[in-house]
């Protein structure tokens, strides 16, 4: 499909907009999307991101909420009122005591699509290196409990070794 601003490059970003049941969609070529946003664009593309955070929120929050003691469908902000279905529904925090009284549910719901319920992002490149190390050393600790906990020592012997390996690399590092 060609551009509809230039017509003549290929479309690579599709655009789409349904506000009540009116549809408006364009196709844009790169150099088009990049030199034509506008205040208007940037809004239309952040009300579409927004649309799209809190339609995956809530079908995931649906899908977790299953998995969760009816009681925690129950819980509601001391502070605002917002229940949990709320939430679910609009992927909106009531305010910031929302995330003392969901933490255990938003903790499940970040272990259930990020695998974890820290951030664990970049590392500079002077000290990277250690601070990867470390916190490969708290991954394997936390490996470590769940391998013994299952009763895997097999695992366990390996995580412990590397947990081993890691330390001395990290006290090596530090003298």
């Amino acid at each position: 499909m060609k551009c509809q601003k230039c017509n003549i490059n290929k479309a690579t970003v599709y655009l789409q907009q349904i506000i009540d049941d009116d549809k408006t969609e364009i196709h844009l070529c790169k150099s088009c999307h990049e030199n034509n946003i506008d205040s208007d664009d940037s809004e239309f593309i952040s009300h579409i991101l927004d649309a799209l955070a809190k339609e995956i929120l809530g079908q995931i929050s649906h899908i977790t909420i299953k998995k969760l003691p009816a009681k925690v469908a129950q819980i509601t902000c001391d502070v605002c009122s917002t229940t949990f279905e709320q939430l679910k529904k609009s992927g909106n925090l009531g305010c910031a005591a929302c995330y003392k009284a969901f933490s255990q549910p938003l903790q499940g719901l970040l272990k259930e699509t990020h695998s974890d319920i820290k951030h664990r992002g970049k590392y500079p490149k002077r000290s990277g290196t250690k601070l990867w190390q470390l916190n490969r050393i708290d991954e394997l600790r936390t490996l470590l409990r769940k391998a013994v906990e299952d009763e895997d020592y097999e695992k366990a012997a390996l995580f412990r070794d590397e947990i081993r390996g890691l330390n001395s690399l990290v006290q090596e590092v530090e003298h």
